[in-house]
């Protein structure tokens, strides 16, 4: 445990696997146990499912799953357990998004990978981190200017210095 922190601070720090319902501490980018990437935004077949909601469900069935899974990690049945608060405010997320859904939606076909939205961050990570960020580029490129012109600067100086001796 880091020191200075006390068991509810380390706790509140989780972030939710969407995969596996388990926490993981922030600073981590996979999930500790099924290695789901956690900057990954959950589907809504992925919200169902960690509401034990049915392929074909209802606003009634939304309902009563929301409620059962709630109930079990609602803080007044598990005082102290900071871990059941942080799941239990994942669960308000999904039951809010399959509430705005207002029913069950076509489920997504097996041919389309979930490896769609993994390119989506590696497209976003490219363009933060690469060349192909126009306002980075041209950071890179005045920082690059700026620096030869003080090596041609220093080296002019130092032909002027030692070269009128």
């Amino acid at each position: 445990m880091a020191p200075g922190l006390s068991n509810h601070e380390r706790f509140t720090r989780l972030m939710i696997c969407a995969g596996c319902l388990q926490p993981n501490e922030v600073r981590r980018i996979y999930c500790w146990q099924c290695g789901r990437y956690l900057a990954q935004k959950a589907s809504n077949d992925e919200y169902g499912k960690i509401l034990g909601l049915k392929a074909s469900w209802n606003m009634q069935d939304l309902e009563t799953a929301y409620r059962q899974v709630a109930d079990k990690f609602h803080p007044d049945k598990n005082p102290g357990n900071a871990e059941a608060s942080v799941k239990l405010a994942f669960i308000n997320e999904a039951y809010e998004v399959l509430k705005r859904l207002g029913g069950a939606t076509e489920a997504v076909s097996p041919s389309m990978p979930a490896a769609a939205s993994v390119q989506e961050v590696k497209d976003s990570h490219n363009k933060l981190f690469t060349y192909t960020n126009p306002a980075r580029m041209q950071r890179v490129w005045n920082f690059k200017v700026t620096a030869l012109c003080v090596v041609i600067l220093a080296i002019i100086l130092i032909w002027k210095y030692y070269g009128s001796q």
